[in-house]
């Protein structure tokens, strides 16, 4: 008889090791709308915070960049972290409330950092569950949420003829704008 190991339910360790970054790579995406939050919360607290533009469509028709996430620039320590606490907690966006899982945004696929302690401590036991919402419960309604929001603003630009781009290949002076912005402007127009 072979003995059943249980799953255990993430807890959270409070060590903050999902607020630091050194890896660009590992830098949170948000969407437009958590960015213009963000800012506003920054310049609330006289904080500055940095984005860049992440997955971004052109508008052939109207010759619009059209950015549907932002990479937040953080280096080391997230600027909303104060003493080990996050004074955003309950505002923060959907990358930081469904942390330890991430949604790899590029292959549509769910994966979980090995930043984490808890996630380290019992990998062996999680990368074998098949239902990954018995592990992380909590965190798994926002990684949904951040799947559907890209599946759909993805199936739009897809309708509409917009094609994807390097951020970096931007022309300078294009007109830039976020992606609910842009939708909602269509809509008006």
């Amino acid at each position: 008889m072979s003995k059943r190991t249980s799953i255990p339910t993430f807890q959270c360790l409070m060590c903050s090791d999902c607020c630091t970054f050194t890896n660009p790579s590992d830098y949170p995406k948000v969407f437009p709308w958590e960015k213009r939050f963000l800012e506003g919360k920054a310049r609330e607290l006289n904080i500055k915070v940095v984005f860049e533009p992440e997955l971004v469509y052109r508008d052939p028709f109207s010759d619009s960049y059209i950015v549907f996430l932002y990479k937040w620039i953080i280096k080391r320590l997230c600027p909303f972290n104060k003493d080990g606490k996050c004074i955003i907690h309950g505002e923060h966006p959907l990358s930081c409330k469904m942390y330890p899982l991430i949604v790899n945004y590029s292959d549509r696929t769910l994966r979980v950092s090995l930043q984490c302690i808890w996630v380290k401590e019992y990998f062996d036991i999680i990368k074998n569950a098949r239902d990954p919402s018995k592990v992380f419960p909590h965190e798994i309604g926002y990684a949904v949420k951040a799947f559907a929001y890209i599946s759909l603003m993805i199936e739009t630009a897809k309708d509409s003829g917009w094609e994807r781009i390097d951020p970096r290949n931007i022309p300078r002076g294009s007109k830039i704008i976020d992606y609910d912005i842009y939708v909602k402007t269509i809509g008006k127009g």
